[in-house]
């Protein structure tokens, strides 16, 4: 009897791994199953990242990665998709680089009491369902 209740306990462990594996395999987008960040949304932090001059004071901040899995500084996430931004006083120069409107899913982008782009110009490429500026 022991060694059928054993039995039945590793067929059903190799039955969970097997499903597991189909999904990660299967996935027609893998980078959705893992909880990578978007791929627009990446390339455009990658950009403001590069135009705000690579700061320092951005915590986590770099010219690849993976911003949602790696918890960067500011950035908040609701699966692979940058919602929300925010980078209020940080001492920040430079601009949002050009291609903020690439952010399908961002709904909120605090940049308050930065020192950021013309004056008080707002960018033409602001994300295309911003909420909150």
């Amino acid at each position: 009897m022991a060694g059928r209740m054993a039995q039945g306990k590793a067929e059903g462990a190799v039955a969970i791994w097997v499903i597991l594996v189909c999904i990660w395999t299967c996935d027609p987008n893998p980078s959705f199953a893992f909880g990578a960040t978007d791929p627009n949304d990446a390339s455009a932090l990658y950009v403001l990242f590069g135009s705000l001059n690579s700061a320092p004071q951005l915590l986590g901040w770099k010219q690849s990665g993976d911003p949602c899995r790696e918890s960067w500084q500011g950035i908040t996430c609701s699966g692979s998709s940058v919602t929300i931004i925010k980078l209020s006083s940080l001492g920040l120069s430079g601009t949002l680089g050009y291609n903020m409107n690439q952010m399908a899913s961002l709904e909120e982008l605090d940049m308050n009491q930065n020192n950021l782009g013309n004056g008080n110009l707002i960018p033409y490429n602001l994300p295309p369902n911003l909420l909150r500026l």
